[in-house]
């Protein structure tokens, strides 16, 4: 039976990572339509251990009217051209960076009070086939999902290239027993379209799917192109939404940064054109 559902358009701040993000940003979100986000939590873009600054940003976006939904946790120290970055992993081997890297993650959640977010997206195992990396992984995210839990935040572990599906985080968060209040699922859907398919996925975790992250690619490179550009079929996508009843946030996470004015606008085109697509049948899209 078909659900009264909801989606909500949101933005990742991934599109804007190579700036710091401040008022104009915030501004050039505003002005776009955009009243939901997910920060990209890595510096500087977002520099968590600069609290003045980030108090400064959490009253510009309550004053702008702009939510924080998520924020998605360190995945490197700082934002670098790719081949001088410094990784982050939670499921690393290696007990330094594995500490490193929830060292930092938990600099990033003790900010997020500030903004009233109650969601961190981290990334999921990285090495499936790995028992050490698994053994690893599970480590992390229990002190993680403890850390969380005492400040009311939810985790959602999301798919990765060349990691875990999300087929294989369903079976690993249920495995242990993590209590569902706790943690869950991000779908990157364009991860799933390399790794798998996206509509699969999104009725394989549905029961544990709390957060999406919107992008197109060709199926062989992750290029987070804005949606309709890629070889996703988004209007089965968004049946398969209404179907199993998600009512979070369409979470654009974007890479094209060439023309940033000119994305935002395809950005919400897309959306516009799947919710048209389906209003008739199911009218299941919403601001």
């Amino acid at each position: 039976m078909l659900k009264d559902t909801m989606l909500k358009k949101g933005l990742s701040t991934h599109i804007f990572v190579y700036n710091i993000l401040d008022e104009a940003i915030i501004k050039q979100i505003k002005d776009a339509g955009f009243d939901a986000i997910e920060i990209w939590g890595m510096r500087p873009h977002f520099d968590y251990k600069d609290k003045e600054r980030i108090e400064s940003l959490a009253r510009l976006l309550k004053d702008n009217s702009i939510k924080v939904v998520s924020f998605h946790a360190p995945i490197y120290e700082e934002v670098t051209p790719p081949d001088k970055r410094k990784w982050l992993s939670f499921s690393s081997k290696d007990n330094k960076n594995r500490q490193k890297a929830l060292t930092e993650t938990k600099e990033l959640i003790d900010c997020m009070g500030l903004f009233d977010a109650g969601l961190l997206v981290i990334h999921g195992l990285e090495d499936r086939k790995e028992t050490e990396s698994i053994k690893a992984f599970h480590k992390s995210l229990t002190e993680l999902a403890e850390y969380c839990g005492e400040k009311n935040i939810r985790i959602a572990v999301e798919n990765v290239l060349h990691g875990a599906t999300a087929e294989k985080i369903m079976r690993l968060i249920d495995d242990e027993k993590y209590d569902p209040d706790a943690v869950g699922i991000c779908l990157d859907l364009g991860h799933s379209n390399i790794s798998n398919n996206p509509v699969n996925d999104l009725e394989e975790c549905s029961e544990r799917l709390i957060a999406l992250h919107v992008s197109d690619n060709n199926g062989r490179e992750d290029s987070h192109g804005v949606p309709f550009t890629g070889t996703i079929d988004w209007m089965q996508v968004a049946a398969v939404l209404k179907k199993i009843g998600f009512d979070g946030y369409f979470m654009y996470e974007i890479r094209n940064r060439e023309d940033i004015n000119n994305t935002l606008n395809k950005i919400n085109e897309s959306f516009e054109k799947i919710k048209e697509g389906f209003k008739p049948f199911f009218n299941v899209f919403a601001y």
